[in-house]
């Protein structure tokens, strides 16, 4: 999609501060009318019907004119780069939703536009075990070249965007306000995003603060500019159910990681895949395979045991999370020595200490 006439940046900027007129209406503005001028003089000079009663509201040029000018002013100033969805890098999955932003502000760079990602997103308040399986699928889709897409919220959104720095991946995070705007909390995280080749986008302009109603519109586009989502960890009740329904109505597959029937933090997933709403996520390879995306087979690494202990303590944690006690009572092994060993184990990457003093094993 290419713009045929004589729309500058800042005459498409500023159709976006007219009240009433949609991103459908922008495009179709755009598209129909040869610039600016021709707009105005067909839309409002001549009163047509085109866009139905928003012809009645007074404008000026200059007015609206300005406000692009100082969105453009700003954003050269500040690095933002302004994506109009008639350009070759805005995210080809994301022209395909129902309503896409016009324009996106993104800090950072995006990747080509036709580049794979999958979103993951989950609670602000999740468990050990939502955070570990957040680090070990995203570790693995990183491995395959695959964009992480979160939201730079508290909980699995964070968790997601740090697992995909460590494994030095990119990673976009959508936000709910201007680019200048967001939380101070998680200016950091977003500086070390863009650091390592990453965007945030947001597809309000600079200036624009959060509101709750902002939140769930911003899902959309997560769920819309990836090939997939992905459900951590969430309750019966989330954010997450919102970007989930997002995904099931842009055509998405929608993938959530089943969790203990007790646990709180895991209702809304297992939900999910009880009503057929997800596909049962058990692991980042299966996902892949499934949705045609392993860019190269992976072979699991054989792991080398330097003592028959090594291996009791690694078989014993593969199938659940345990504390020294735990294991000092399964093994029967001095717990000086349990302890020298788990610590050996943790420097050669066999294992791993969770909050709460709980060991696991890694593959």
């Amino acid at each position: 999609m290419k713009i045929r006439n004589d729309w500058s940046l800042k005459e498409i900027i500023s159709l976006s501060f007219l009240k009433g007129l949609t991103y459908k209406r922008q495009r179709e503005s755009v598209e129909k009318f040869k610039s600016l001028e021709d707009f105005t003089k067909n839309v409002y000079e001549s009163n047509i019907s085109f866009f139905g009663n928003i012809s009645k509201q007074p404008i000026t040029n200059s007015e609206h004119l300005e406000k692009a000018e100082e969105q453009l002013e700003f954003c050269q100033k500040n690095d933002i780069n302004i994506i109009t969805i008639w350009d070759e890098n805005y995210p080809v999955l994301l022209k395909e939703i129902s309503y896409p932003p016009t324009l996106l502000y993104v800090k950072g760079n995006l990747q080509p536009a036709n580049s794979l990602s999958i979103s993951v997103v989950g609670t602000r308040h999740c468990t050990s075990y939502g955070k570990l399986c957040a680090e070990r699928f995203v570790k693995d889709f990183v491995a395959n070249n695959i964009i992480i897409t979160s939201g730079l919220a508290y909980g699995i959104d964070s968790v997601a965007h740090r697992a995909c720095i460590k494994a030095e991946g990119i990673t976009y995070a959508v936000i709910a306000s201007g680019l200048d705007k967001m939380q101070s909390n998680a200016k950091k995280l977003a500086d070390e995003i863009v650091n390592i080749g990453g965007a945030i986008i947001s597809e309000y302009p600079c200036g624009t603060t959060a509101h709750p109603g902002y939140f769930p519109q911003r899902n959309r586009i997560i769920s819309g500019i990836s090939n997939a989502l992905l459900v951590v960890e969430t309750a019966l009740k989330g954010g997450s159910l919102i970007s989930a329904r997002f995904a099931q109505e842009q055509n998405r597959e929608v993938y959530a990681i089943p969790g203990a029937i007790t646990a709180e933090k895991s209702k809304g997933c297992n939900n999910l895949i009880y009503k057929n709403g997800a596909t049962i996520a058990i692991s980042a390879e299966e996902i892949m395979r499934d949705l045609g995306l392993i860019v190269e087979e992976k072979y699991e690494k054989e792991i080398i045991f330097d003592s028959d202990e090594e291996k009791m303590i690694y078989d014993l944690l593969a199938s659940e999370p345990m504390n020294a006690d735990t294991l000092q009572e399964k093994t029967q092994i001095k717990i000086s020595e349990l302890l020298v060993l788990l610590l050996e184990m943790e420097f050669k990457g066999k294992i791993q200490q969770m909050p709460g003093k709980l060991y696991i094993s890694i593959k």
